[in-house]
């Protein structure tokens, strides 16, 4: 019963209740030019409580009703910090918020490391992790998408409600393995596909989108014996001096470290291919030829250290006959995950009935569609890039009908089908 309750209390905590909660919808644009900012960071200043806007510029974030007293922030790189107290706002209209560029005059930096090389920088980057990042116990909470494509046309959307534990950055890993436990709330998905992608029916690529986190994992961006790093300009956050740097091709990382403690605040990924340097392998008798590999990782400053705020990771493959090198199928992996709030201290205790099984596609980890906790859930906003989705997805079906017969349907685990069988006698 203990166990239920606290279930229930968790559980309880992710719903929001409009009794108790305001909703605050806007839209975060340049001042100067009109054009929305995508990925600014959207909180409540002083507490773990935030989103990330979309494409469009555009936020919906959910507050509680005693945060009134507080103040809304918005910061992005680049640009001034903007705030407004909370009881200022009419929630009943959608915000407009015009963020203005940051002046940068390089004759004012006053950066006591100038004579340091880029690579030093980023080797500082490195030593300092432990005091940027947490080396304790926290949890975060997140909303997490995947669509996949497959010749150009959507055939999967899986969204789910997440808590993420860590033990902390004290021990860093090179390892491609996930450190961190996931315990998986509420998920809904479309209708079952599928998939000819290797990696959509042999990975949780939720897995892979975690280990994204190069300071986590001391990837390939912060590798200083394998780069080659260039300082490529400055820019402002919240106030202070931050280094651009810039690594060579094909795997194109841009790394945003503050001036002053050396946090990384942000690493980007754009890969560039050609005709004489291409990513192939092979799986299962199909080449696979990566046509491009972004990413995005942001961190959010909370009592003094950097937490994980938002990630995201794009994969364009085609696939062709390994023997007769005919073309056979291009696909696509998007993967994303905003963090609404994070836990430093006084851990919620997970219900370890829900922890995400690592080795398990997280289409085979079903759950019942709760439509009352999707509706009312801090999620990413619809963008033109939904749209396109719900048009290929609802050609034969409705989404939300989708969401609730997939939810009904037992695990599609096949190791779980396997075993029941064997209970039950079945030869087959």
């Amino acid at each position: 019963m203990k166990r239920i309750a606290q279930t229930f209390l968790i559980l309880f905590c992710l719903i929001n209740t409009a009794s108790a909660q305001l909703l605050i919808s806007g839209k975060v644009i340049d001042k100067a030019t009109d054009e929305p900012i995508q990925f600014a960071g959207v909180s409540v200043k002083g507490t773990s409580v935030g989103v990330v806007t979309n494409e469009l510029g555009e936020f919906d974030l959910t507050i509680e009703e005693t945060m009134r007293g507080d103040s809304l922030m918005v910061t992005i790189l680049g640009y001034e910090t903007y705030t407004r107290l909370i009881s200022s706002i009419n929630t009943s209209k959608k915000m407009l918020i015009k963020m203005t560029e940051a002046t940068i005059l390089l004759d004012e930096v006053t950066v006591e490391s100038r004579d340091l090389t880029p690579k030093e920088i980023v080797q500082r980057a490195i030593k300092r992790i432990e005091d940027n990042y947490p080396t304790q116990k926290y949890a975060l909470d997140g909303f997490y998408r995947d669509y996949k494509k497959e010749d150009g046309k959507y055939v999967a959307l899986l969204e789910a409600a997440v808590s993420v534990y860590d033990k902390g950055y004290s021990t860093p890993s090179n390892k491609f393995s996930m450190k961190e436990d996931v315990y998986l709330h509420e998920i809904r998905k479309s209708k079952a596909f599928k998939f000819r992608g290797y990696f959509a029916r042999n990975y949780n690529i939720m897995e892979t989108l975690l280990t994204q986190n190069d300071v986590r994992y001391v990837k390939r961006s912060l590798n200083t014996r394998r780069n080659k790093y260039k300082l490529d300009n400055y820019t402002i956050m919240d106030g202070k001096w931050v280094y651009i740097l810039k690594t060579e091709g094909p795997w194109v990382y841009t790394i945003y470290i503050e001036e002053d403690t050396y946090a990384v605040l942000q690493i980007d990924l754009q890969t560039a291919w050609n005709d004489t340097v291409k990513n192939e392998w092979v799986r299962e008798e199909i080449k696979y030829n990566s046509i491009s590999t972004t990413k995005k990782v942001i961190f959010r400053k909370y009592n003094g250290l950097y937490y994980l705020d938002y990630v995201n990771l794009d994969m364009k493959m085609e696939a062709f006959d390994a023997v007769t090198n005919k073309p056979e199928f291009t696909c696509e992996f998007y993967q994303e995950m905003v963090i609404n709030k994070v836990y430093a201290e006084d851990l919620p205790d997970p219900d370890k009935n829900i922890r995400m099984e690592t080795n398990a596609l997280l289409e085979w980890q079903n759950r019942p569609y709760n439509e009352a906790f999707w509706k009312n859930y801090n999620i990413l906003k619809e963008s033109p890039l939904n749209a396109e989705i719900l048009r290929d997805l609802e050609e034969k079906q409705k989404l939300e009908d989708q969401f609730v017969q997939s939810g009904n349907e037992p695990s599609a685990d096949p190791r779980k089908k396997k075993k029941r069988r064997k209970q039950s006698g079945d030869p087959k």
